[in-house]
């Protein structure tokens, strides 16, 4: 067994709630959108429910990775788990086709560092796959009790991936409808909640009119933002070149500073 804690108290939310499905339901058709024709990495994977229902809608090999160990992780033969931390990632150069950090690199102290990484395991021409908490303008005691260090808006987080070889190929804000409640609970000190039952239903049927509507266009509000990247490719190489040679779906690990452990 592991000496990792299991799981951090600053998760951000119930994976069965409204906001946790909601959020699937708009990024797992980006993730798949995004995989390529080799191994994809989920950075910061929780309790790895994206991990999963990416493995079964695209048949690709994941490997999910935290720096705590879940009791809800199952193996599978497409996807694997791995204990370690995203600014330290145990893989060589070039590994994945794809990769996403979902809600993740805004609890971290350094998000260079954990960029850094994502970009260097990914192959020239990858794509990669970010959401984080928008609108530091938003910023309340929920960020605090959630472990959040930032807010991003889409001129910070450009200008953050640009200096690790990443280029934006799609961002927008997400979670409109949230915004203005987000606001005022903020004026108010307190937390948005799903409202009930009744609540629930409407932010559900908001939720699939703005998935609608990001299929055609952006949207320049929200309290999330979604961002897509391509890994910058090194003069004369192409993906397919990078990931030749690969030894089967996950390439060696590295020793020392980017040890890490698999579960299982």
């Amino acid at each position: 067994m592991s000496n990792h804690a299991v799981g951090p108290d600053t998760l951000t939310t119930d994976e069965s709630s409204w906001w946790e499905e909601e959020r699937l339901k708009f990024l797992v058709p980006h993730l798949a959108q995004a995989a390529g024709p080799g191994p994809a990495l989920d950075v910061g994977c929780g309790r790895g429910t994206a991990a999963v229902m990416l493995a079964a809608d695209k048949h690709v090999f994941v490997v999910a990775v935290d720096g705590y160990q879940y009791p809800e992780w199952k193996l599978s033969e497409r996807v694997s788990f791995v204990v370690c931390h995203g600014d330290q990632l145990p893989f060589r150069d070039g590994t994945f086709a794809s990769a996403s950090a979902l809600d993740v690199i805004e609890h971290v102290d350094d998000d260079e560092s954990m960029i850094a990484e994502i970009s260097r395991v990914i192959a020239p021409e990858g794509a990669v796959v970010i959401t984080v908490p928008a609108f530091r303008q938003l910023w309340s005691e929920h960020d605090v009790s959630v472990g959040h260090r930032r807010r991003y808006s889409k001129a910070s987080i450009g200008v953050l991936v640009a200096r690790h070889g990443l280029t934006v190929s799609k961002s927008t804000y997400f979670f409109s409808y949230l915004a203005f409640p987000a606001w005022l609970m903020r004026r108010h000190r307190r937390a948005v909640s799903g409202g009930g039952a009744a609540g629930r239903r409407v932010f559900r049927a908001l939720g699939l009119l703005e998935r609608r509507w990001l299929r055609r266009r952006d949207l320049p509000v929200g309290t999330s933002l979604f961002v897509s990247l391509r890994r910058t490719p090194a003069p004369g190489l192409r993906r397919s070149e990078a990931l030749r040679g690969v030894p089967g779906p996950i390439a060696e690990r590295h020793t020392g500073r980017h040890a890490g452990r698999p579960i299982g």
